[in-house]
């Protein structure tokens, strides 16, 4: 009886917001796209506070502080996550549907009130939307089903002790200051709206809608170039090419992934040391296979360059040990392997061959060798083999790198017209360094994106000798597609929004089969 009267008094809707502000203004406008249901897809925080000591209630401005950092939690978040929530916006309310966070429960199913003030601010009654000292979020139109919320939490934190000798005083000034800090965090997630317009097909098990009889080659598979970086080189932007988990990266729906191993096992990239082994790295695709069993991986596996030959006898002792303990989740590598070959195992595509004690005709994997832009791959099990095109241009302007990457595009586009006899592989990297992994990231994504999306990009990119033949005019597989930032969303990147669309492009064209 309450919550209905209380409803019926804040109830206001988009006519009451009209009246307010005009039809014309933009916080009407807002409203109107918020309208419906919402769930969080990625989250990138960064910022830390500064903590004073407080004595007898006084602030002792000169003690010592320390700075937190962020970059744990970043990156996608999936349905099973801890931070993963949904919501509905409708007449004027808030309504959180979802959460899997205990602290949010007596949310659920309660509509609340919320307003948006400055064009873009919103306020919440339940403060789901807020920050410990600020509290509203800034509310940013991506598209027409995704949108961002950024929490600045910018400014003096303070926490009061109330309880006098078992007396609990509700008046601040009957208090004494307890805990007192700086706050600079931010916080930035993305939403995506999940309605008629949402493709019903979750990031973390979409092989599931693949057709049992595809075959591997057709489908277009995201991937990530040198996934392991983030442990290890997260703070160096030099070299980090990811900066999400490989927990992350596969939840994000990221399936190809990139390694080069060390003699002893650990994970390198560039002759930079990383912080886990290669068995690390496939005990959690093994954890995630056991979780989407009708998903595949598929793992590039080379040594480090410049080894000796005894090293690299380590080396395959060490990889086939790993891939041995994996048994039958490991796949056996045919030309003509269909996604029902593949589920639930992982396949080895490796430069070298590794030390296997069982049957010759028993063993996994591939071996890949490459000459040119054209690769020879050959089963481990024995004789049968086929081709793999691969682009990875490197140390070009990032108008020649797009250039390559959209000659590879159509060409791979093409193993779909039936004209085209061939079984191939295509393997296309984005990965570009002119300036940088990140610049690279940001000049090349977007353009990548749109040309995807069948926009004219020819003048998108100063410098590149556009060929007409490469406006995307039909559909068809994009092979295995290599990113840095593979799994990151930010002001700054959008590698997760190009990673979604090569995910979804394989309900695009009819896959051959088997």
């Amino acid at each position: 009886m309450a919550l209905a009267s209380i409803a019926a008094f804040v109830s206001c809707g988009k006519d009451y917001y009209e009246d307010k502000y005009g039809s014309d203004a933009p916080e009407t406008e807002l409203i109107e796209f918020l309208e419906g249901d919402w769930e969080v897809i990625y989250q990138h925080a960064w910022g830390y506070d500064i903590n004073y000591t407080v004595i007898d209630g006084i602030v002792d401005l000169d003690s010592g502080y320390y700075i937190k950092e962020t970059g744990e939690d970043n990156g996608p978040i999936s349905r099973s996550s801890i931070d993963y929530f949904a919501f509905r916006f409708e007449d004027g309310f808030f309504t959180l549907l979802d959460a899997n966070d205990s602290d949010y429960a007596w949310m659920i199913g309660l509509p609340l009130p919320y307003y948006i003030t400055d064009g873009n601010k919103l306020y919440d009654d339940g403060h789901m939307f807020a920050g410990d000292i600020a509290q509203h979020v800034t509310v940013e139109k991506v598209s027409r089903n995704k949108m961002r919320m950024r929490v600045d939490d910018v400014g003096i934190g303070r926490e009061y002790n109330c309880d006098h000798d078992g007396v609990i005083f509700k008046h601040k000034g009957s208090c004494e200051l307890n805990e007192y800090w700086e706050g600079h965090w931010h916080q930035l997630l993305t939403f995506r709206r999940i309605d008629r317009f949402t493709v019903v097909n979750p990031p973390e098990g979409w092989m599931t809608y693949v057709d049992d009889s595809a075959l591997l080659t057709q489908l277009s598979i995201p991937g990530s170039h040198a996934s392991a970086t983030y442990y290890g080189l997260y703070n160096d932007l030099a070299s980090v090419t990811q900066r999400v988990k490989l927990e992350g990266q596969w939840d994000s729906g990221l399936r190809a992934l990139d390694f080069t191993v060390a003699s002893d096992g650990g994970l390198s990239f560039k002759g930079n040391a990383l912080e886990r082994s290669f068995r690390d790295m496939v005990e959690v695709l093994q954890e995630k296979l056991m979780i989407c069993k009708q998903d595949a991986a598929i793992v590039f596996v080379r040594p480090e360059d410049g080894v000796s030959e005894s090293q690299l006898q380590q080396w395959r002792d060490y990889v086939g040990d790993v891939i041995s303990d994996l048994d039958d989740a490991a796949a056996i590598w045919t030309p003509m392997m269909t996604m029902r070959q593949s589920r639930g195992r992982i396949i080895f595509v490796l430069d070298e061959e590794f030390t296997w004690k069982g049957k010759k005709d028993q063993m996994p994997g591939v071996k890949a060798v490459r000459e040119g832009n054209t690769v020879s791959l050959t089963s481990m099990a024995g004789g049968e083999s086929e081709k793999m095109y691969v682009q990875d241009v490197s140390g070009v302007s990032h108008a020649d790198k797009l250039s390559a990457i959209f000659e590879s595009m159509k060409l791979s586009m093409t193993f779909d017209n039936k004209e085209v006899e061939e079984n191939v592989w295509m393997i296309n990297s984005l990965s570009s360094f002119d300036g940088g992994y990140v610049e690279g990231a940001v000049r090349v994504a977007p353009t990548v994106w749109s040309f995807l999306s069948g926009e004219d990009v020819s003048e998108m990119v100063s410098g590149i000798a556009w060929d007409p033949s490469w406006k995307k005019s039909e559909e068809g597989p994009l092979g295995i597609v290599f990113m840095d930032f593979a799994a990151e969303e930010s002001d700054e990147l959008s590698f997760a929004t190009l990673t979604e669309m090569i995910r979804l492009n394989n309900w695009n064209y009819v896959m051959k089969k088997r």
